[in-house]
């Protein structure tokens, strides 16, 4: 829901930014929080609280707008290579808190926050001394495209999110056309390993999990609330999956899981399905548009035979050449680690 209005911007507190008061026009949404917040018509410096909302900012090649960001740049190399002169400030904090006063230090016209409790309690408060603070939530793939329509309408860049959904569609299609060939029943079980190491992973209420089924996988972890969970070597046992999925930034490695005799009997170190999400400029296991290249790669990873004739390395080269202007190849870009890690 949006529409557009006259609007006045009104300081509720001396710690508001000095908005003029004469008459603009504004846009009005429903962010993912469900609050309505009224946003300038146009938007030109915006600060991005975590890394999804820094990632959608850029495939939406809105990065110029960006005063300041969480992730920090080194950690992102994608960021780096697209704009390696930015006009953004060191971050402002992360989803695990933010500093309101370095936020309003740079004079933004939105703000752009994770859609945790704190977060929406930050935006309530960024909001009321004078800053329109836009909630998302992308932790599934539905939620994520909202993100997206949302970030684009607010930058004026509907145009552009379009044509990014379009591009996420597409890897869906291929997907679905091929899996139809294979039965519930003979669908892979799958464990993802989160950042913390083998013996953590995703809720079934994580942008995770719904890759996983998504690419035709069966996501042996069926907890549908909450966030990362603890999980012992003997459920891990229980579960035995037919593959091991690891985060870009998972402290366990491949090597590890291959040789240390505790993990011998699993299936997936028996058959060696161990894989880690690949891209050396961002992480695709984290939710953003790459969420749906990962998809197509791990649908190849999971049924091989069905996608023969697919040059993967040609999908993503063509990819990121559509959405951030450049090859794969040409932004430094590897995707398949080698086996020690």
């Amino acid at each position: 829901m949006h529409s557009n209005k006259i609007c006045r911007f009104i300081p509720l507190s001396f710690l508001s930014l000095l908005l003029l008061c004469s008459e603009i026009l504004c846009l009005e949404i429903v962010d993912q929080a469900g609050r309505t917040v009224i946003c300038p018509a146009e938007v030109k410096r915006v600060v991005t609280t975590y890394n999804p909302a820094t990632n959608i900012v850029f495939a939406l090649g809105g990065h110029r707008k960006l005063v300041s960001l969480s992730a920090y740049p080194h950690k992102y190399p994608l960021y780096q290579k697209l704009y390696p002169n930015p006009g953004y400030t060191s971050s402002i904090g992360s989803k695990k808190g933010v500093n309101i006063e370095a936020i309003f230090a740079t004079h933004p016209d939105l703000v752009i926050i994770h859609p945790t409790k704190d977060g929406i309690e930050t935006a309530a408060k960024i909001t009321s001394l004078g800053v329109p603070a836009l909630v998302i939530d992308p932790e599934n793939l539905s939620k994520l495209r909202r993100s997206i329509r949302l970030v684009g309408q607010v930058l004026g860049m509907t145009a552009e999110a379009n044509r990014l959904e379009e591009k996420m569609n597409s890897f869906v299609n291929i997907v679905e056309s091929r899996l139809k060939q294979i039965s519930t029943s003979n669908r892979k079980k799958v464990y993802f390993a989160a950042s913390r190491g083998i013996n953590t992973t995703s809720s079934a209420a994580m942008m995770q999990h719904t890759m996983i089924e998504m690419a035709g996988g069966v996501d042996v972890v069926q907890v549908t609330s909450g966030g990362w969970l603890n999980v012992s070597l003997e459920q891990l046992m229980l579960w035995n999956p037919d593959v091991i999925l690891l985060s870009r930034t998972c402290r366990t490695t491949v090597k590890a899981l291959m040789t240390e005799p505790r993990y011998s009997a699993l299936k997936a170190v028996e058959k060696r399905q161990i894989f880690r999400f690949p891209s050396n400029l961002n992480p695709w296991d984290y939710p953003g548009p790459e969420n749906y290249l990962a998809i197509l790669w791990l649908s190849v990873k999971l049924y091989p035979d069905l996608f023969q004739d697919i040059v993967f390395a040609d999908v993503v080269d063509d990819y990121y050449l559509s959405i951030y202007g450049r090859s794969f190849k040409d932004l430094g870009g590897v995707l398949e680690a080698n086996g020690e890690n």
